[in-house]
């Protein structure tokens, strides 16, 4: 599977005549700190996806298998009302701000999984009833 950058994929997104209204990200990590609220890692992510994003979430997903392959991952979970020209600069500031926290993590510095996905901007009018 070949990777784009959030540019390529939004360029493609909008020549294929979907308008985006905004975007979705969901970070991933299974290290503990991370799933942990009394921890200053948890703590950190929470305050920069409460700052970075219009609706924030926190969960923690459970990836069923045997006791060798059953993985526990703290899920942040942000949306941002946006237009599409303003999208790539929040993601990369959000990238570089999310960066800063996991380098100061002490050893080992935990590895987040990224996903992004549009956000259709709204399409149909709403009509006034009298």
């Amino acid at each position: 599977m070949t990777q784009m950058t959030i540019g390529e994929a939004l360029k493609l997104t909008t020549e294929n005549g979907v308008p985006i209204g905004g975007y979705t990200l969901r970070l991933t990590l299974e290290d503990t700190r991370a799933r942990n609220p009394e921890s200053p890692l948890y703590e950190r992510l929470d305050k920069l996806f409460v700052q970075a994003f219009d609706e924030c979430q926190f969960t923690v997903i459970e990836v069923p298998g045997n006791s060798d392959t059953a993985r526990l991952f703290g899920v942040f979970d942000g949306m941002k009302l946006c237009d599409t020209t303003d999208i790539e600069q929040h993601a990369g500031d959000f990238d570089v701000d999310l960066n800063t926290i996991l380098d100061e993590v002490e050893d080992p510095r935990p590895e987040p999984g990224l996903n992004i996905g549009f956000l259709a901007q709204e399409t149909h009018e709403h009509s006034e009833e009298e």
